[in-house]
């Protein structure tokens, strides 16, 4: 979807990078809320990060892919 590339790519900017590290007890969604502002988007997340547990709780540090 455009939207959400261009999104991402001001995200990316306003960050300062395409990875984030994860903070104890983060998950998908809250991760999507923090980023995108929108929970609802955790699958994307997701499939860019090609994980099996959309469910999973992050310790600190971990890292996630913003994007490819």
């Amino acid at each position: 979807d455009n939207s959400i590339a261009k999104k991402i790519d001001n995200i990316i900017e306003q960050y300062g990078s395409s990875v984030y590290y994860t903070q104890e007890g983060d998950t998908l969604i809250t991760i999507a809320g923090k980023i995108f502002s929108d929970s609802s988007q955790w699958y994307y997340l997701q499939n860019i990060n090609n994980l099996d547990n959309p469910l999973k709780v992050f310790s600190n540090g971990e890292k996630i892919i913003l994007k490819r």
